[in-house]
């Protein structure tokens, strides 16, 4: 067993001590066995992996008895199941795909439809029992671009829809809706929910318009808001808000939020070594109203305490990758119903069906309904939602659904665009947020999938995979006349980002043989033209693993082609991010 100690971090200069120690142990196999963490709070973490069928592979985690998910696999190595607080949570996926199709346990099920060549979401349909709780159906431009989506179900008073619009950059300018299921039938607009929008060149908003008012912005050339109506917002030399609408900022010599001041009330927040926000501290007029503390697994909040219950966990979660399952307080435990850009809608009680939360949004995200008596702090994105500022905590940056922007500029420079305050590309209807370090970005147009490096600033459009650890790479096609055995082009990973996680590509020859046909029972010959090869890329934070995976994709970018089978896979390199 190796032992490492993750010391505290001192930044005396702004008088900042991240008061968390943190030990974690390793098992021969170099993987990680458990994490001991002290100072604010004490906590293990113990990992757990398969003894048997793929050894070594993520079978879940838990601490001590009061937190435990236990995750099981399919003969295809995707996530089977996932157990937690007495449920299990069973997956299902498309014939010849990793797409989800549903996600059940006991009467709650949640299930999602696509299209057929672009693999985009048209329906997410949340369910509990007969009783369709939300439903969400979605329709596309040529350029993979929402542009309507029709809400039905029983969280909803009546039925609506809401139509929306881009410039030539597939930038948001209009957000309008309706009342109603037939998305040509204009006559019923909500005048409550009425947004315009317009950016200069470089996406900085220029006007923005809804039923409360109308708001004109002016920018500098560091793209960082000056005016906005009357409000005059201020900078640090390090390009992070200091001043806005009433709220001071403070920020720590690592460019994280510190502190919030308006008026009598103060909040304040602590970071660990990893830069997550462990702590949370709300004083109204003098006094402590709210302290909370947070665990982790990797940067997921899996509990919150409660330090003015003497430290108990009051919340437990747990996530299906970038998105949340199910919350766990002392009164039961309640799923997560949420849309196509995980935007969390509805919480449900596992055990009466009762809609215990709810939730709608603006085009940028900002709560334009809220009826919650569970005191849940993920909504929009499944991010953390600090009410008091009404900004949104993504891990690395604060981001404003208000202003529709961050707060300070992106870690990653302008490997993450232009504007380094910008936002999903002023694009937050067909793109999400996500703090990560490998991601799936799919052209809907080209019909093709990249590997993109990227940190609080990750685009894609919304297309439902599978994910382990951190992501799998859904096969890159090959062009027939390439046979050449030359390693797939990875983007530069930034010296900050890495994660210790293997990024690893794989080739299969391709050969062709008769098959049967299931009605004439006579030898056909291949349905297509079967490729030289195939390519797959797969990612892991175990370097065999991620071979394996890599391998199966390239396997599966001809699986249904009748007539085409791979053989002879071999790896072609890996990479260390």
């Amino acid at each position: 067993m190796l032992l490492l100690d993750l010391s505290v971090r001192v930044f005396f200069d702004n008088l900042i001590f991240s008061q968390r120690f943190q030990s974690v142990s390793f098992y021969s196999t170099l993987q990680l066995e458990s994490e001991s963490i002290t100072g604010l709070y004490s906590k293990v973490i113990a990992r757990d992996y398969e003894a048997t069928d793929m050894v070594g592979r993520n079978a879940g985690f838990e601490i001590s008895s009061e937190y435990n998910v236990a995750i099981a696999y399919d003969t295809y190595g995707r996530i089977n199941s996932r157990t937690a607080f007495g449920n299990t949570f069973s997956y299902s996926y498309l014939a010849n795909s990793d797409l989800q199709s549903s996600i059940s346990s006991g009467d709650v099920n949640m299930n999602w439809a696509y299209e057929t060549n672009r693999n985009l979401v048209t329906a997410v349909q949340n369910k509990y029992s007969t009783n369709t709780v939300s439903g969400y159906a979605y329709t596309y431009d040529a350029l993979g671009r929402r542009n309507e989506v029709v809400h039905s179900g029983s969280a909803f008073t009546q039925s609506n829809f809401n139509k929306w619009l881009y410039n030539d950059r597939s930038e948001l300018i209009d957000g309008k809706k309706y009342l109603g299921t037939d998305p040509s039938d204009l006559s019923n607009l909500v005048t409550s929910y009425d947004y315009g929008f317009n950016y200069d060149n470089i996406g900085n908003r220029q006007t923005s318009t809804s039923s409360e008012s109308s708001t004109f912005y002016t920018s500098n050339s560091l793209n960082q808001y000056t005016a906005v109506n009357t409000e005059t917002p201020t900078y640090d030399d390090d390009g992070n808000m200091l001043t806005n609408s009433g709220w001071t900022y403070e920020w720590d010599a690592d460019n994280r939020l510190k502190k919030a001041e308006s008026g009598t009330t103060i909040l304040e927040f602590k970071y660990d070594y990893m830069s997550r926000r462990v702590e949370k501290k709300l004083t109204q007029n003098g006094t402590v109203t709210k302290h909370e503390r947070f665990v982790y697994d990797n940067y997921k909040c899996i509990e919150r305490l409660d330090i003015l219950d003497g430290g108990t966990a009051s919340q437990k979660y747990v996530w299906c990758e970038d998105e949340l399952l199910c919350m766990s307080d002392a009164n039961g435990t309640y799923a997560y119903f949420s849309d196509a850009n995980k935007n969390v809608g509805q919480l449900v009680n596992i055990s009466t069906g009762t809609i215990s939360a709810k939730y709608e949004y603006s085009p940028y995200g900002k709560l334009t309904l809220s009826n919650d008596t569970l005191s849940n702090p993920f909504k929009f994105s499944s991010e953390y939602y600090d009410g008091e500022t009404s900004l949104v905590y993504y891990n690395y940056r604060y981001y404003s659904p208000i202003l529709g922007r961050w707060l300070s500029r992106d870690p990653i420079e302008e490997k993450g665009g232009w504007n380094l305050y910008g936002m999903v590309r002023n694009n937050s209807i067909s793109y999400v947020d996500s703090k990560g370090y490998v991601a799936i970005v799919d052209d809907a147009a080209a019909g093709i999938a990249v590997v993109v490096i990227v940190a609080g600033v990750l685009l894609y459009p919304i297309v439902r995979k599978i994910v382990e650890d951190i992501v799998d790479v859904i096969p890159v096609p090959t062009n027939d006349t390439d046979t050449k055995d030359e390693p797939i082009p990875i983007p530069r990973v930034d010296d900050n980002l890495r994660g210790g996680f293997w990024l690893c590509w794989a080739r299969c020859n391709v050969h062709e043989t008769p098959y049967t046909d299931p009605t004439t029972k006579k030898k056909c010959p291949p349905s297509k033209k079967c490729p030289p090869n195939t390519e797959g890329t797969g990612v892991a934070k175990i370097k065999s693993q991620a071979i394996v995976r890599a391998k199966r994709n390239a396997q599966m970018a001809i699986a249904g082609q009748l007539g085409c089978r791979t053989r002879h896979c071999h790896s072609l390199g890996c990479s260390r991010l």
